[in-house]
């Protein structure tokens, strides 16, 4: 899911099942830089919400949140940070 300017997708569809989730996220998240300027890369999001299929979207976008945090640690963040989450019920 995300928005670019003059890119052109392909329509597409999925069915969500009963406690399905959707996460969408910047590109501030995987390229969030430590001070060394490694990124936090699709690797470590993957690791962060993995096993955590039915953990409370609040808590999801906040563990989420704190990891990106907490690997940029003192690097000034030079981009936004966007994390939203929505589950079909």
């Amino acid at each position: 899911l995300g928005v670019l300017e003059d890119a052109v997708f392909p329509d597409g569809h999925c069915q969500l099942g009963h406690g399905d989730t959707i996460g969408a996220f910047s590109d501030g998240v995987t390229e969030a830089a430590d001070a060394g300027d490694a990124l936090f890369g699709e690797d470590r999001l993957t690791a962060v919400l993995s096993g955590r299929a039915s953990t409370p979207l609040g808590s999801l976008v906040d563990a989420l949140f704190a990891a990106v945090q907490s690997f940029a640690g003192p690097t000034p963040q030079s981009d936004d940070v966007t994390i939203a989450a929505l589950r079909y019920l």
